[in-house]
């Protein structure tokens, strides 16, 4: 009897556990998912975030709300697009975790597509390398 009862209180606490993981992994979700509607806003009005700095203050405000560090491409990212992909690449990873045999059951999650053009920076012309062209 006392077997049973040890057998039982170690299948509940196993439960639980398995339910807080559960949960955390969907508050996580979650905050990605918000972060990313957030970059996604940002760019759809033609905007980006350009400095580190600025990618560091939303990962801090990501962190803030799940309590948890991210991976090392979320936390270096150098701009907005760059923060953008990682953060999907994190996203699908919570998910993978979240559903087991996600991957066998949709194939095509496979395939890189990233709907977000990367705006490219202009370079200024400096009135010295001008001159130097011109010699």
């Amino acid at each position: 009897m006392d077997q049973a009862n040890r057998e039982i209180r170690l299948a509940l606490d196993r439960g639980r556990r398995g339910h807080l993981l559960q949960l955390r992994k969907r508050r996580c979700l979650h905050a990605i998912d918000d972060c990313l509607t957030r970059l996604e806003d940002l760019h759809a009005k033609g905007a980006q975030i350009a400095r580190r700095d600025g990618c560091r203050k939303v990962v801090a405000q990501l962190v803030e709300a799940i309590r948890e560090e991210p991976p090392d491409e979320v936390q270096t990212a150098r701009n907005s697009y760059d923060l953008h992909s990682a953060l999907l690449n994190w996203q699908s990873g919570v998910l993978d975790a979240l559903v087991p045999h996600r991957r066998e059951r949709f194939p095509d999650l496979d395939q890189e597509r990233d709907e977000w053009p990367r705006p490219r920076r202009r370079r200024r012309r400096s009135s010295g390398a001008g001159a130097l062209a011109a010699a």
